[in-house]
């Protein structure tokens, strides 16, 4: 009964501060978020404006594929 993993993308429009705030109360979804299983987006003012929370830090999305850099 093996099946491949499967992560949960979320995409939030709140101000930073907010986010980051319920990422330092709550150990569980810290532990999601820092062990890849949840993928936690900001979306900003401007389309392009994504970033994803990782590991106690904000990394700027690019192109379409998804992949992140040390903003």
């Amino acid at each position: 009964w093996m099946h491949p993993p499967l992560r949960l993308s979320v995409f939030i429009a709140a101000p930073e501060q907010a986010i980051m705030d319920v990422y330092q109360r709550h150990e569980m979804i810290r532990q999601l978020i820092d062990h890849d299983w949840l993928y936690l987006f900001r979306l900003g003012d401007e389309p392009s404006d994504v970033n994803r929370l990782y590991q106690q830090g904000w990394r700027r999305t690019q192109g379409e594929t998804g992949d992140t850099n040390a903003a």
